[in-house]
């Protein structure tokens, strides 16, 4: 008797497993950046949106970035 291999039953559904797996954020590389003490603050947002958008700098990740130049008061 000859056994026959069904290709299909030994795939892996990568979909369920994909979906428990958080998903990979761009690389944003470190930028030489005063922080924003209150002074110029149209300097400092056009700098911030240039590096943004040279970077193709997600908006979900520009939030997180703008706090960490942010000086505290």
């Amino acid at each position: 008797m000859k056994e026959t291999h069904d290709v299909n039953k030994s795939n892996v559904n990568h979909d369920s497993i994909d979906s428990n797996v958080r998903p990979k954020t761009h690389h944003i590389p470190k930028i030489d950046m005063r922080k924003f003490d209150g002074k110029d603050p149209a300097t400092w947002i056009l700098q911030m949106e240039q590096f943004f958008d040279l970077n193709n700098v997600q908006n979900t990740q520009k939030v997180h970035m703008e706090t960490v130049y942010l000086e505290p008061n």
